[in-house]
């Protein structure tokens, strides 16, 4: 059987996975109302650099229209955007806590700061942020969602469960919500009642691709049911054909089997079909950096990087890969950005393991440096 770390990627791969898809869309830039011709053209501008998707400078030329209007919380807002769209989740989230600190009672950017940090791993303070922007709109689903994702992380799955079945009563959607339901199940130990809720789910929402996927992911992960696992995710695959989801899932099974050229046919197909997102790229490097592959692994993790410039790991696994290649310059620089990384989170544990590497490097160079006597 494949072993539950798996199912669990494949269910909480960032915005891709059931959860964070709910998130999504981060909340519309805001229109702005004029304040006077500079600061107008400014907006304009800004407005116009995004449309050619030159997000840099947009951000600049919002942070120069904020000097005209320092209390504009839009324009602050407008910076959370963009930086959230790079993926530069600190950085988006002191944004919107200065667009807060002008608008407080705004729920469009009370949830947009509970997602940043979400995306930080900030569980801690994203479940209050979640909270909060519950108190300010109790009809966003998005932020019962989040709550319960962030709830699910800091291993309050009761709770989490209790929010998903009040969301399934209420506002069901197109019927994901049972796969976040059925994940709390399994986390409690309730795995058969998760199974058989993912194959009521199915019955109702014969369409939904993430549902098929994730009962496809359990029959193979939590029985010997491994006809029925191929049957549920080769219809998620028919679904959705670019789903590296699925792809991953179907490359595991294919890897189970000892069927190995089959199974990186499809990990590089994900690679390339998840292009776009973190937890893909990351996985795809876990995969081949197990193998041994560290070229392929390098590339993944690079581009890990470049999509989520804030997450430490991306950083932590890449200077692994670099070690491996004999890189170890470069992977010392790459340690010492997961380490500013995981101070700034105040991640005790993620420094410690970062320190451990570079002292190892650095008694490695002192031996080699080290004079005969």
């Amino acid at each position: 059987m494949l072993i539950i770390s798996r199912i669990l990627f494949a269910l909480f791969a960032g915005v891709c996975a059931t959860g964070f898809a709910f998130i999504n869309p981060i909340p519309v830039l805001a229109q702005y109302p004029p304040q006077n011709q500079q600061l107008n053209d400014l907006l304009r501008q800004a407005r116009d650099y995004i449309d050619a998707g030159d997000y840099d400078r947009a951000i600049a030329t919002y942070e120069r229209a904020a000097y005209f209007d320092r209390r504009n919380a839009k324009i602050y807002s407008g910076i959370g955007y963009l930086r959230t769209l790079q993926g530069q989740y600190i950085e988006a989230s002191r944004a919107y806590q200065q667009a807060l600190a002008l608008d407080r009672n705004n729920p469009d950017f009370q949830y947009a700061y509970a997602y940043c940090l979400a995306q930080m791993r900030d569980n801690r303070n994203a479940i209050r942020a979640y909270q909060r922007a519950i108190q300010m709109d109790s009809r966003n689903i998005k932020s019962y969602i989040g709550l319960g994702v962030v709830l699910m992380r800091e291993g309050y799955h009761d709770r989490a469960l209790q929010i998903y079945e009040g969301i399934a009563r209420e506002n069901p959607g197109d019927g994901s919500i049972y796969g976040l339901m059925s994940t709390a199940l399994l986390e409690l130990d309730r795995s058969r009642e998760a199974i058989e809720r993912l194959q009521r789910a199915v019955q109702r929402y014969p369409n939904n691709a993430q549902l098929w996927l994730q009962l496809g992911i359990f029959l193979a992960g939590l029985t010997e049911n491994e006809e029925g696992a191929t049957i549920a995710l080769q219809r998620a695959v028919r679904l959705n054909p670019d789903d590296p989801r699925a792809q991953l899932q179907i490359g595991w099974i294919y890897q189970q089997q000892g069927r190995e050229e089959l199974a990186r046919d499809m990990f590089n197909k994900a690679s390339v079909t998840g292009y776009d997102s973190f937890e893909i790229q990351m996985e795809i490097g876990n995969i081949f950096l197990e193998q041994d592959s560290y070229l392929t692994a390098t590339i993944a993790y690079r581009r890990a990087v470049q999509l989520a410039p804030d997450r430490p790991e991306a950083y932590y696994k890449l200077g692994l890969v670099l070690k491996a290649r004999n890189r170890k310059a470069d992977a010392i620089a790459a340690w010492n950005r997961a380490m500013a990384l995981y101070r700034d989170r105040g991640d005790r544990a993620g420094i410690d393991k970062i320190q451990v590497l570079l002292d190892e490097e650095e008694t490695t160079r002192d031996r080699v440096f080290e004079p005969f006597n």
